[in-house]
């Protein structure tokens, strides 16, 4: 169990769901852990194939890169970020000098999220196929796009 670290605690709340009744939403509360693996744990790791239609381990690269829900990049990306922040925090406690802090800090803020939205709502819309971050305007036909597109792991416009 102390293996197991927190990373963040998300809140989601979905218009519709697959549960009964279908033609209400849900709102769910969900809370990350990150759990490093050994290559004998990864090796004797075992799926529920009645659980999963399909289980696979990726690269961390490849799911910021592709088409993956945005929850699971923020997850990613508030790892490292919290990964970082111990390193930076571990060379202060050990009064490293400041050319070290400064690059521990610059380390954490390059690492740090371009999906964050800090203690701001980040709205998802699942369209054609694609996740597409929105900010609610005052037309809600026309949505202000708030966070950069990607197409396979490069910024669109």
């Amino acid at each position: 169990v102390e293996r197991f670290e927190v990373i963040a605690n998300y809140s989601f709340v979905w218009q519709f769901r697959k549960q009964a009744p279908q033609g209400n939403g849900t709102a769910d509360i969900s809370t990350v852990h990150c759990l490093e693996l050994s290559e004998e744990e990864v090796s004797k790791a075992e799926f529920d194939n009645k659980e999963y239609a399909e289980c696979k381990w990726w690269e961390v690269e490849e799911v910021l890169a592709g088409e993956f829900h945005p929850a699971l990049k923020q997850a990613i990306w508030d790892s490292r970020s919290k990964k970082s922040y111990k390193t930076l925090e571990k060379i202060v406690a050990n009064s490293g000098d400041d050319a070290a802090v400064a690059a521990a800090a610059r380390n954490l803020v390059v690492r740090g999220t371009p999906f964050s939205g800090g203690s701001k709502p980040v709205k998802v819309r699942f369209s054609d196929g694609k996740y597409e971050y929105v900010e609610e305007s005052s037309n809600e036909s026309e949505p202000a796009i708030k966070r950069p597109k990607y197409n396979n792991g490069n910024q669109v416009q």
